[in-house]
């Protein structure tokens, strides 16, 4: 059973309280009055610059909850008091080389919490994402990625009374049921809280360790740097989260124009608890060939039928118009039985291999190590899953894949062993792929031509 969910979720160092936006005031520098000065007098002056006042330093109380910490920093709550909450987001390997950068903001219109990111990967690349709800569009994140070798495009929608709670996850995240959190160590510098939090996945072993640097009299969030580990404790990857807030709303909508704006156009339609008292429908359109998933805090099946009989294992809209059902479980019992009927897992082949402890895929591929051909791949979802390993081998290419442990969710990669001029093809491998908090990977479908 898997409970579908995207957090997606994953910054430079503010050490000092005016992180929220406050500049400090430079003082007016008076003439200085020219006098004679006796020796008492440099007695006093000695004694006057030795007595500095600490006051604006010192923390009296330092006690802090993670409930306390979450509730203050939710966006939801953030945006009773402040115009809007914006942040940097850095993801940096092992190595220290930075690999991505995210400039987020959130704001509240009308009761609505709207969401809009643009992520820069190490080579340029950028993803826009948007979570926007309106009177005329239901709640959704819309994502879309500018790639030299074809854009991506990706609609993630939810339950309408989910839609808030999902779009204020990706700053402040509530525990998942296979994660624990313990406070390793609370401290205290230039006035703000140190908090030393490590959250650990039950499953997989691996952990991130957390350091908030906190305003200790509103509890908001100065400074976040993640720390991510594997279950030997080797380092994977850090992120820094440079939060400001009250910063003007700034937003192109490149993310909602580019999933919406195109001349083949699907029509979407998505019917949670169908047939049921609380039946809700929701429409979109997107773009031909946008991958479409559905996020929910409830098991769910997808159906391509109003009775609920013929399952589906993925959204496609590759049609003018297309309609999904989402059935969601009432209880946990239900919730199997429904995961049970559609299961749609890849059965094994002698190309691919899921390791024992499910983290990681090995794909072992045919190569002649013929100049003229090579294995070419395409994945416009590395925060989602990556290349951890690649080499040539006894006249195979053999390549390894875990999750990146930035995004969680859905993503699918391409193969095709090509000549150079990209012409003839001579074998397609194509994968979907999901992948769980705790970075597990789930084949759902794997083919080859």
């Amino acid at each position: 059973m898997k409970k579908k969910i995207t957090c997606l979720l994953g910054l430079a160092l503010v050490l000092g309280l005016a992180g929220c936006g406050t500049k400090a005031q430079t003082p007016v520098e008076e003439p200085e009055e020219v006098q004679e000065e006796t020796a008492d007098d440099e007695k006093d002056q000695e004694t006057e610059e030795t007595e500095y006042d600490y006051s604006e330093y010192i923390v009296e109380d330092t006690d802090i909850t993670m409930e306390e910490l979450r509730a203050a920093n939710r966006p939801t709550a953030l945006m009773k008091e402040h115009e809007s909450l914006g942040f940097t987001w850095e993801n940096y390997d092992a190595d220290e080389n930075l690999q991505s950068t995210v400039e987020a903001q959130f704001i509240f219109f009308e009761g609505k919490l709207w969401y809009d990111a643009v992520m820069t990967d190490a080579s340029g690349n950028k993803t826009y994402t948007s979570d926007y709800e309106a009177e005329d569009m239901p709640g959704a994140s819309y994502n879309y990625q500018e790639d030299p070798k074809g854009d991506a495009r990706w609609l993630t929608v939810y339950p309408s009374d989910e839609y808030q709670y999902w779009a204020a996850q990706r700053w402040m995240q509530d525990l998942y049921p296979d994660q624990t959190e313990e406070i390793t160590d609370i401290s205290t510098q230039d006035g703000a809280i140190i908090l030393m939090v490590r959250t650990k996945y039950q499953d997989s072993g691996n952990y991130y360790d957390t350091m908030y640097y906190v305003d200790p009299d509103t509890k908001l969030i100065l400074y976040r740097e993640d720390s991510w580990y594997d279950e030997e404790g080797t380092l994977l990857s850090v992120d820094k989260y440079t939060p400001v807030y009250d910063e003007p709303y700034v937003s192109d909508g490149v993310a909602r124009i580019g999933v919406t704006d195109a001349e083949d156009i699907c029509e979407l339609t998505v019917v949670f608890w169908p047939g049921q008292e609380k039946e809700e429908t929701q429409t979109f359109r997107v773009a031909k060939g946008t991958y479409v998933s559905v996020v929910s805090n409830t098991e769910y099946t997808l159906y391509s039928d109003p009775d609920c009989t013929e399952t589906m294992d993925e959204i496609r809209t590759q049609e003018d118009q297309v309609t999904v059902y989402v059935k969601m479980a009432e209880t946990e019992d239900q919730a199997a039985i429904d995961w049970e009927a559609n299961d749609k897992s890849a059965q094994p082949a002698d190309w691919y291999e899921l390791q024992e402890d499910g983290y990681r895929v090995v794909l072992k591929l045919e190569d002649p190590s013929d100049d003229a051909y090579q294995w070419m791949m395409q994945n416009h979802y590395e925060s989602v899953i990556q290349v951890e390993d690649e080499k040539h081998e006894d006249g195979m290419y053999i390549i390894t894949l875990r999750g990146a442990m930035e995004e969680l969710g859905n993503a699918q990669i391409a193969l095709q062993y090509t000549d150079a001029w990209d012409e003839q093809v001579q074998d397609t491998v194509v994968m979907d792929l999901f992948v769980n908090e705790s970075g597990e990977i789930f084949v759902e479908t794997a083919s080859r031509s």
